[in-house]
């Protein structure tokens, strides 16, 4: 039997970051911590798993079928209890239990779990946190690094019932009596404080095909193939105004690698979270958002004040309508080759027939590019995956900029309808819930075809307040709503290799389409 240890809530220099969650469920690279732990222990132990979670945590429903999915049991633990108490209850209350324990904590991933029974897992660390250590040096300690294995189950949990609350004692009074053995962990990630999880944040990285990242000694190094596209987000940092720098990471370099012959830039590395993580799963308050809102209103507020006055308005306009509509059809074709699939064929979402997806785009294009053009200095992909929120000068930081036109030249300049648009795909469009896989598609393949996604009243009350929210000139969501709706129909062939996502993401577009033509 496996335990993961996460009855406590995290420590409250996290609860500003995620909010009020636990251990293992704190974000890690757009996936919860326990989709990290359970697989490496599943590739070494054919054991039950059980998470223990603080009683007053309500699971929501997507974090019920995630521990479903994986075969995790839950535990409720009462609130309140020594990590040692709280064992000792979840060990009283197991139905059927294994006569061995094996216990992983809630903010430890360990790449490779060792075998065996009765061990303390240790790792070396120049960290200065309060572990139980088993040797100093003059470099580093040896450190419990979160997983113990105890093959006597019943003698495991008198030594608890004897420790008075006091978990190292417990372990300790084991180990005493049976033996344990110390095997020492490579890779090793401690998740449980802010300076150790953004560590770990850096070498658990996660990146799209087309992009190579390398993060390492306080920079991020990045290239890729497409060689057109790096150079244009380096221009873009290169050439950002004074007044912008400070929402973007520090430019350190540029150049092009000797090997390769490809072009890079370097920039530092923050570690901050970013908010697509935060929005998917932390539990942060609504008035946490309004914050934040309110920091992406300010931003995109310079943007348009450094934009000069003397900027070529028609070639903003022109740029914004291949954007809007060039772009669109031909990913569109492109999305249409690939599935055998009629644009001119009408469309059934949730059993209501809509026009042709053709006909969608030219609605959706025509009333975008009603509205009124909004000269600024363009991110271009100003979507919640590239805005980091930097809890302790309560600020954001924009990575990951597009830097290029629909045609392949620079962009610097452009109508931030289409910035406006990208945080709408994320908050209103839920892209973020797609890509998390947080959403089920009912009825597959019919005319009653629908999307799902189980959202508390949080939620509910943080898209309202991004509703509300008035970008610029009064300028709402609901006006927005149309570019959202192409955002989508142009992401289609963009996931060609998962056809799940790209049924999301169309029957999405087909959603919120349906509420404009409610």
């Amino acid at each position: 039997m496996i335990l993961i240890n996460s009855a406590a809530y995290v420590v409250p220099e996290f609860r500003t970051e995620f909010g009020k969650i636990p251990p293992c469920l704190i974000p890690l690279g757009n996936k919860k911590l326990i989709e990290f732990q359970v697989p490496a222990l599943r590739q070494v132990f054919d054991e039950r798993i059980i998470a223990s979670l603080p009683e007053s945590y309500e699971l929501s429903f997507d974090e019920q079928t995630l521990l479903k999915s994986m075969g995790v049991e839950h535990i409720p633990v009462p609130d309140g209890l020594s990590l040692a108490e709280a064992l000792l209850y979840v060990l009283n209350v197991i139905e059927n239990p294994d006569s061995n324990v094996r216990m992983l904590h809630g903010d430890t991933y360990i790449e490779d779990l060792p075998k065996g029974d009765n061990i303390i897992a240790v790792a070396a660390s120049q960290d200065d946190y309060v572990w139980e250590t088993e040797s100093t040096g003059t470099d580093s300690e040896l450190v419990w690094c979160g997983y113990f294995s105890f093959e006597h189950r019943r003698k495991f949990t008198r030594a608890l019932a004897l420790s008075n609350g006091d978990f190292v004692r417990a372990v300790r009074q084991y180990a005493d009596s049976e033996g344990m053995s110390r095997m020492h962990i490579d890779g090793w990630h401690d998740l449980g404080h802010v300076n150790t999880y953004f560590a770990s944040r850096s070498k658990i990285t996660t990146q799209r095909v087309f992009n190579s990242l390398k993060i390492s000694d306080g920079v991020v190094h990045k290239s890729g193939e497409n060689s057109e596209k790096i150079l244009a987000e380096s221009a873009w940092f290169t050439h950002l105004p004074s007044p912008l720098r400070r929402y973007v990471p520090q430019l350190i370099q540029t150049g092009e690698d000797e090997q390769t012959k490809q072009p890079y830039y370097v920039l530092e590395y923050l570690p901050c979270t970013p908010l697509n993580e935060i929005f998917v799963h932390g539990r942060n308050p609504v008035f946490f958002w309004k914050r934040i809102f309110a920091l992406m209103s300010e931003f995109l507020t310079v943007a348009r004040k450094c934009q000069p006055a003397d900027s070529d308005l028609q070639r903003i306009q022109d740029d914004s309508i291949a954007l809007y509509g060039e772009k669109t059809y031909q990913r569109l074709q492109q999305f249409s080759r690939e599935q055998g699939l009629d644009l001119d064929a009408t469309v059934f979402y949730d059993g209501v027939q809509l026009p042709s997806l053709n006909a969608i785009a030219s609605d959706c294009i025509q009333r975008t590019t009603h509205l009124p053009t909004i000269p600024a200095v363009l991110h271009g992909d100003f979507c919640l995956s590239n805005v980091l929120f930097d809890s302790r000068a309560a600020q954001i930081k924009v990575i990951d900029p597009r830097g290029i036109s629909n045609g392949g030249s620079a962009m610097f300049s452009g109508d931030q309808k289409y910035d406006i648009a990208k945080l709408s795909h994320s908050i209103i469009g839920l892209y973020d819930y797609i890509i998390a896989g947080r959403y089920q598609i009912i009825a597959p393949k019919t005319q009653n075809s629908r999307i799902d996604f189980i959202l508390d009243e949080r939620i509910r009350s943080i898209q309202q307040q991004f509703n509300d929210t008035a970008w610029h000139n009064d300028l709402r969501t609901v006006e927005i709503l149309p570019l959202t709706v192409l955002l989508f129909l142009s992401m289609l062939p963009l996931h060609s290799d998962r056809t799940d996502r790209q049924q999301a993401m169309l029957l999405n577009a087909l959603r919120l389409y349906s509420t404009l033509s409610a």
